[in-house]
């Protein structure tokens, strides 16, 4: 007995069990429901069982879970799932139906059928859903009329699969043993019937030993493709495939149909058992028995199957009977499968998997190809051109109707398998109904389901490739759904009840109550046990006992009662301790170990000895041994998370690698394929032949040797980096809390992006966004300022940026409660997707001229939307081109022919199927300077109807008789209406501090990294000792004071951030409203000075990374390109500098008329005094250097020039109305170069309180010192480069500010990488390879190069152009000296 409470339960059982019953969460009534077969049907049946509420025993052969799903390499299948919804693929359960009945042919089975293609979106919904896998790719195979086949971007799709479901449920089975449980090693040997002949259990031996489980049982025991034993069922059914290899595990061998067989079940279609026409024939073990399989998708992308005289003889995506039977009528072998360098390209990671394997070859040409073939390159040229031919003018002589990766030349590169045929699958099994019911000729077996492979008649005559997986989780689900129902609806087990002392008190008073029971305790005082013995005559008369005859392996006092009697806990012996890591172990070592009985492999860093293990592999000891006595960390990774090792097989872990980077291998990520790819692969088709670098700090053929460079430069840093992160965040909890709101975005890896066009552009920034997001969507609603954070570090930002900053926001402040029910949660979840549709082709700034109309119709109670003119279509709006489903239109409001100005309308503008609704054209406006993951849009509408409801109501309303109202707040403040707009623009103004902070930190880490110039200047040896650009002074000017006005800009943003909270409550209304026309033309000013300067700085620090900032790689390039659009959008810079400057000039006329200032305007406050001379106001003087670093100083010489230029302009405003009789408008617009840089000075004063602000609330004095340098390198640069300070101080002042730049940034210089540092961006966010923390930039250029598309193939496309006019003779010399006749040959001109 575990646990205490035996007296209790003994004597006064009744009152525990309604005392404890309160707790129970799950049904006590329902048992467990056993499964047997760990693979992906039965964790799929596990997982449902689960979900609705039941328990489940898991009882498995081998050492681990996964079974053959784990080997399946093409995908799984679904029809109209969302992947396919998103990608337009349009396909429907009736194509996939009829597709399904044809490869089945006269075996149909429909029910069945039904049942597979039916439930299949939903299938591929769930694991995307639930388990958060990545089916983002979607290819046709063969037999199928549409692509539906559903794999993710790297990795083995049935080992993705399978791994997430069975590492789910292994957690489980740690967290709540009591309702999942996991039994290995464990073979099932009878199926257990009662009287009546219903399931109750089975019975298994495990070490030896004899076990009962009880429970209704789903079987999930696979086929028998790899039953090769004398009496088997492929010596029963086929025979004539008994040779033959298999891709199947040796454990597939028919258990489960040959226990339903003994207990009377029916068996069907037996004789259907697939033959897989690419198996990959090892050339190191042409003979093995077991073959990995060649995914279809390889075929699928374009593969061709060709003979041993390159010919093809087959339609390479017909049937996989019908490709096997033109194989075996051919007699042709080798059969050699060809893929291009497209296709290559688009299945890379199965590419490089087989190659690792050594089952794929590349060739860098057909020449090559047809050399390893013995045939003539002319034979497979003509191959190819017939092929080319075929698919233009669809009369392929094998009926082939889909043809991918076109064209073939000799002059590609290519991969090539040699392939045979394979027994891979059955068709054949147990007979099930539509519920997963196994059937006997009787009916239904009570208590006994199946799904997966064990089950007949799903697939006919043949199956099609994807549908294995699908047939697993389909029918895994359907038999759990099915079986959970059945428990929970069944008394308690009479046959052998369960007995749970310490975790199921219910089941106690089952046993007390049961006939015929008899209780036995026994006390052992030595050994502090008390054993409990139960015996019960079952229903059949005889008597049982819980205890069997062998006790439960191990024996321990913790072996849990939780089970059913005579089930064992997993034994104490499989429980390793974490291994020790401590002996390091050379490589040279490691090498000696390379046979069966002796194998050590290297893994990430540590060194296994895995000879013990090799049994155990699900892979199979050959996938081990290839790699005995070498580094497999490169196949490892391809195929597996870094933890495996320690979860699964932690004792074969004795040592590390020395020299290697790991300690653990539970903490060692997985080095990035691109870092260590040595083989040939479609990424790199030469790059076996290329360089493979390794960083050091000695420059090298394979190093730049610049690894210490930034390491020493962060040794020289006056303050604590986190602290400085701390200070731009607002405080350690706020760092926190940053990183843990990106935390999402750790390890995403978006390098790829600078080579994507538009379309996919927006493609791959929906797959990330969508999946970065929907994880959160019911745990994190973000403030403005987390938001904030997740623009400014988006890795890729685009169209749906636009949802959650525009769209969403103005939801939130400007709807009704009844409006927020309908559209909140939706938007929130994108249910629904929407763009903010002010702008008009005609109209931008101009706000109030809007030219689309929303007239109000009473009869209907609707409003009509109208784009009158062509210039008032909707232009520029992000997300309207192709994403969004709704937009929020602004539209002049008109009622009974009366204008009510500018309101905001919500419109549906595509439907269901994502097409635009009737009377409404949309469109994408075409490529853009950069931002190409965005799909600004154009959007015309002619008279759209929309009901009365669908304007925005927080603060206005229309009835129904057409009555316009406002609300109190409305009439108070007219300018309520743009608070959107306002906002939006206030989060520019922090986003591009972070834009720039960017840019910033390439190219500090970059000018610290490249060295140009030597310092001995007379040095005579090339040799000699070389500058870092960063100490040549104009570089450092350039950099320096772009990263101060990075920090100048953030604290700047955190402050506005502050100001809109302050105006809103936590359910977005608005509040202290009298602080909003400040707010309106602050925040617009802002936003146009400091996106301005943001983009002319990136721009700049482009510049300074010289010619390799010019590669989108570096990332400081797009960076410029993807940002400057903001310094025009919501309002071109300078019209929003002009609107500010009407604020100024009535702030001015407010201070001189006494009026009370507000802090942002405190500046003025001289004015108030009577004594005020504009005209002898003089700035104070600085008398030295270190004046510039007193901050009080800075921020009164920065205060007295915005006050000289507020009121100078407002003198000359003043002035010119005089001279042009009151003609206000006029005199501004004569004065709007004035007008701008008094709004300069203006912004300019906000962004050195700001950072005079920060810097004195900032409490670590290393920090505060630091920053105060920054500042001041500010305020001079500011002086020396602002157009404002021009006439207001003079000669001596711009002197002295000269002489302090150096001294200041002399200051900075030891702190210059620790200032970028802790912007705390990380590499992925930066997605630059001169800009890495790591500082191994040289390394990182030439990787990247390599990954070029360019790159891709070594003869371009293009060259048969060029061709004809190439000197071929010439070339041929290569490099040596050309002949005589060459040379007269040229001289003649004759080439």
């Amino acid at each position: 007995i575990v646990g205490g409470g035996l007296s209790e339960l003994s004597f006064r059982p009744e009152r525990n069990l309604v005392k404890r019953a309160k707790h129970r969460k799950h049904s006590t009534r329902m048992a467990s429901i056993i499964i047997v077969g760990g693979g992906l049907s039965g964790l799929s049946a596990a997982h449902t069982v689960l979900e609705r509420g039941g328990r489940v025993v898991i009882v498995e052969k081998n050492p681990f879970l996964g079974g053959n799903s784990t080997k399946a390499t093409s995908g799984i299948n679904g029809a109209l799932t969302k992947t396919q919804v998103k990608l337009g693929i349009k396909d429907s359960k009736e194509q996939f139906y009829d597709d399904t009945a044809k490869s089945a042919r006269d075996l149909l089975m429909p029910e069945l059928v039904e049942v597979l293609t039916h439930r299949s979106a939903s299938a591929v919904d769930w694991l995307q859903e639930k388990f958060n896998l990545d089916l983002s790719l979607v290819s046709r195979l063969g037999g199928h009329s549409q692509p539906r086949t559903h794999r993710g971007k790297e990795k083995f799709p049935g080992m993705t699969i399978t791994y997430a479901l069975m590492e789910r449920l292994e957690d489980m089975a740690k967290s709540d043993p009591n309702r999942v449980r996991v039994v290995k090693k464990a073979r099932v040997q009878k199926i257990i019937q009662d009287k009546d002949g219903t399931v109750t259990g089975v019975e298994y031996e495990k070490q030896g030993k004899t076990y009962h489980e009880m429970g209704p049982v789903i079987l999930a025991t696979g086929g028998f493709a790899a039953d090769f034993a004398a009496n088997g069922l492929l010596k029963q059914y086929r025979p004539e495939y008994y040779d033959l290899p298999t891709t199947n595990g040796d454990w597939s061998t028919g258990d489960g149909i040959k226990m339903v067989r003994d207990i009377g079940g029916k068996n069907i279609m037996m004789e259907m058992v697939q033959v897989h026409p690419t198996g990959l024939v090892d050339p190191q073990e042409p003979d093995a028995k077991v073959k990995f399989l060649a995914a279809e998708a390889l075929r699928g992308v374009g593969g061709l199957l060709l003979t041993n005289e390159g010919l093809r003889f087959a339609d390479e995506l017909g049937h996989r009977d019908y490709v096997t039977g033109q194989m075996w009528k051919t007699k042709k072998a080798p059969y050699r499968l060809v893929l291009n360098g497209k296709a290559g390209k688009e299945i890379e990671w199965h590419c490089k998997h087989y190659m690792g394997r050594g089952l794929m070859k590349h060739f860098a040409s057909g020449k090559e190809l047809a050399k390893e073939m013995g045939i003539s390159v002319d034979v497979l040229n003509k191959t190819f051109e017939d092929y080319n031919s075929f698919a233009k003018n669809k009369n392929d002589p094998f009926g082939k109707k889909y043809f991918h990766n076109l064209p073939f030349h000799v002059d590609d590169e290519f991969w090539v398998s040699i392939v045979t045929p394979v027994l891979h699958y059955c068709m054949g099994g147990l007979e099930i109904n539509k519920a997963g019911e196994v059937l006997s000729p009787q009916g239904v077996i009570k208590g006994l389901f199946a799904s997966g492979e064990v089950v007949g008649g799903v697939h006919g005559a043949n199956r099609l490739g994807g549908s294995s997986l699908l047939g697993c989780v389909v029918f895994g689900r359907l038999a759990g759904d099915t079986a959970a129902n059945y428990a929970q609806a069944q008394p308690a087990p009479s046959a052998m009840p369960q007995i749970n002392l310490s975790n199921d008190p219910f089941r106690i008073g089952a046993v007390i109550s049961h006939q015929g029971l008899q209780t036995t305790v026994s006390m052992e005082p030595n050994a502090r046990r008390m054993n409990l013995e139960v015996l019960w005559t079952d229903a059949n008369g005889t008597q049982v006992a819980l205890t069997p005859t062998n006790a439960a392996p191990g024996g321990s006092a913790d072996t849990p009662l939780a089970m059913t009697a005579g089930s064992p806990a997993e034994s104490p012996e499989e429980k390793v301790p974490p291994p020790s890591h401590t002996r390091e172990i050379t490589i040279e070592e490691v090498a000696k170990h390379n046979k069966e009985d002796d194998c050590w492999v290297v893994v990430n860093g540590l060194v296994l000895d895995v000879t013990k293990f090799l049994a155990d592999h699900p892979g199979g000891k050959k996938a081990i041994l290839i790699y005995a006595g070498k580094d497999a960390t490169d196949e490892f990774n391809m195929l597996h998370k870094p933890d495996v090792v320690d979860k699964y097989a932690p004792e074969t872990v004795i040592g590390k690698l020395k020299g290697g980077t790991s300690t653990e291998a539970s903490t060692h990520a997985p080095v990035p394929l691109e870092q260590t790819q040595s083989k040939a692969s479609p990424a790199t088709p030469a790059v076996d032949k290329r360089l493979k670098t390794t960083p050091s700090n000695k420059a090298s053929l394979t190093s730049g040797g610049t690894a210490d460079i930034l390491p020493m430069e962060r040794k020289k840093a006056s303050f604590d980096v986190e602290k400085m992160t701390n200070v731009l965040d607002g405080g350690p909890d706020k760092t926190k809390r940053r990183r843990f709101i990106l935390s999402p975005n750790k390890g995403v890896d978006m390098t790829d992006k600078y080579s994507w066009d538009a379309a996919e552009s927006l493609k791959q920034h929906m797959k990330h966004f969508i999946g970065v997001h929907e994880a959160w969507w019911d745990t994190i609603i973000p403030t403005r300022e987390e938001a904030a954070w997740m623009s400014e570090y988006s890795i890729f930002s685009g169209s749906l940026m636009n949802h959650y900053g525009l769209f969403l926001p103005t939801i939130e402040v400007h709807s009704s409660e009844e409006q927020r029910g309908w559209w909140s949660d939706r938007a929130r979840r994108m249910q629904i997707i929407g763009c903010y549709a002010q702008t008009e082709l005609g109209h931008g700034s101009n706000v109030r001229g809007l030219q689309t109309t929303a007239t109000y119709d009473k009869k209907t109670q609707q409003f009509v939307l109208h784009t009158p003119t062509l210039s008032a279509m909707k232009w520029w709006p992000g997300t309207l081109g192709k994403v969004a489903t709704h937009a929020l239109v602004y539209a002049q409001l008109i009622i009974d022919g009366q204008e009510y100005g500018v309101h905001s309308f919500m419109v549906q503008i595509r439907d269901e199927n994502h097409m635009p609704l009737p009377g409404i054209e949309l469109g994408d406006l075409g490529p853009k300077l950069g931002d190409h993951a965005n799909d600004t849009g154009y959007m015309i509408m002619n008279n759209i109807r929309i009901p009365r409801q669908f304007m925005l109501a927080r603060y206005q309303s229309v009835s129904e008789d057409g009555v316009y109202a406002k609300t109190e707040m409305k009439k108070q403040n007219s300018k309520l209406h743009y608070s959107t707009m306002i906002f939006t623009r206030g989060s520019m103004v922090r986003s591009a501090g972070g834009f720039l902070a960017k840019a910033a930190t390439i190219a500090t880490r970059y000018s610290c990294v490249r060295k140009q110039g030597f310092v001995d200047r007379k040095a005579s040896s090339h040799k000699a000792e070389e500058r870092q650009i960063i100490d040549y002074q104009m570089q450092r000017y350039r950099v320096f004071k772009q990263v101060a006005l990075a920090y100048a800009v953030k604290f700047t943003g955190s402050w506005m951030l502050a100001k809109f909270s302050n105006m809103e409550t936590k359910d977005h209304k608005m509040t202290n409203l009298d602080s909003l026309p400040e707010i309106a033309a602050t925040s617009g000013a802002l936003k146009s000075l400091v996106t301005f300067q943001s983009w002319s700085g990136i721009e700049d620090l482009r510049k300074c990374c010289g010619g390799n900032g010019y590669l989108m790689s570096a990332g400081v390039a797009p960076l410029a390109a993807n940002y400057v659009w903001q310094s025009t959008a919501e309002g071109d810079w300078i019209l929003l500098m002009l609107h500010t400057a009407q604020f100024l000039l009535k702030a001015l006329q407010g201070a001189v008329a006494g009026n009370p200032l507000t802090d942002i305007m405190s500046y003025l406050k001289p004015m108030q005094d009577s004594s005020f001379d504009l005209h002898t106001f003089r700035l104070p003087a600085a008398k030295a250097v270190e004046d510039l670093f007193n901050l009080d100083y800075l921020l009164d010489l920065f205060k007295a020039c915005a006050l000289i230029q507020v009121a100078s302009v407002g003198e000359k405003f003043s002035q010119r109305a005089g001279e042009l009789g009151g003609k206000f408008e006029e005199a501004f617009n004569d004065i709007s170069i004035e007008l701008v840089t008094a709004v300069r000075a203006h912004c300019v004063t906000l962004l050195v309180s700001n950072f005079i602000n920060t810097v004195r609330e900032t409490q670590d004095q290393a920090c505060r010192a630091a920053l105060t340098n920054l500042c001041a390198l500010y305020c001079c640069s500011n002086i020396l480069d602002e157009p404002q300070w021009t006439g207001v101080i003079d000669a001596d002042m711009v002197k002295l500010v000269k002489s302090a730049v150096p001294e200041i940034m002399q200051r900075i210089r030891p702190d210059a990488v620790a200032l970028v540092d802790a912007f705390d961006i990380p590499d992925n966010v930066l997605c630059s390879n001169i800009g890495r923390f790591d500082g191994n930039v040289y390394e990182a250029l030439y990787e990247s190069a390599k990954k070029a598309p360019l790159n891709q193939r070594e003869v371009f496309l293009g060259y048969e152009y060029l061709q004809p006019h190439l000197d071929k003779d010439f070339l041929k010399t290569k490099n040596a000296l050309p002949p005589a006749s060459l040379n007269s040959k040229a001289k003649t001109g004759k080439l």
